[in-house]
């Protein structure tokens, strides 16, 4: 593993292969949160 190497030049799937060992909680629940986070972050009309 190039330590030097920045993130944006690496592939999503090699991205996806470091990540491949989470469970399917976990991922569902970073899911979860990020879209809670995209929620919080637009504005809302409805209040």
């Amino acid at each position: 593993m190039n330590v030097g190497q920045p993130v944006e030049t690496q592939s999503p799937t090699d991205v996806f292969s470091k990540v491949g060992n989470i469970p399917d909680e976990e991922l569902q629940r970073a899911k979860i949160y990020a879209l809670l986070a995209r929620l919080m972050a637009s504005p809302i009309d409805e209040a």
